[in-house]
């Protein structure tokens, strides 16, 4: 049987998982394939074209389809994946560390709280950073659990001072 292998490129892949048959290896049936960019006639020399791919290109995705559109594997690089998505996450994180301090900021401008403030906005940032590190929840989750904290401690703090 010959095998192929296809890079996916964004949308151009529709997989069907109708047609899986575990014993088999097949994972499902792909439709609207592209070019291939290998055609070989055993399933390891497939996959073996297509690790070749990936380790030029970390960022593709190749798949490895049979004569009759069937697929058997899905190649990724999963440490580069692993890498892009832990970027992505550092940055949300850092993002939304200078967005308390720029609302903390903002807030003891507006409310006059003086070092209070500050440290009410280092309180912020270290919970944040801290429900990050233990796993407690995600870096959305954990930014809107600290926001509706800060906002009620901002709210707090000119009442109890004029009390």
């Amino acid at each position: 049987m010959t095998y192929f292998a296809y890079v996916r490129t964004d949308g151009t892949l529709r997989l069907d998982y109708a047609g899986r048959d575990e014993n088999c290896g097949i994972i499902g049936t792909v439709y609207d394939l592209p070019e291939p960019i290998a055609e070989c006639d055993t399933l390891d020399a497939a996959v073996a074209v297509g690790y070749a791919y990936i380790g030029q290109h970390p960022s593709a995705s190749v798949y490895v389809v049979d004569a009759n559109s069937l697929l058997h594997e899905m190649l990724l690089c999963h440490p580069h994946h692993e890498q892009v998505s832990g970027l992505h996450k550092s940055l949300f994180v850092a993002w939304t560390c200078f967005t308390f301090a720029a609302l903390s900021l903002l807030v003891t401008v507006l409310l006059g709280l003086g070092p209070q403030g500050l440290a009410l906005a280092l309180f912020a940032i270290g919970r944040y950073l801290l429900m990050i590190r233990l796993g407690f929840m995600n870096e959305v989750e954990s930014a809107m659990i600290c926001l509706i904290f800060s906002t009620l401690i901002f709210l707090l703090v000119p009442a109890i001072r004029t009390a």
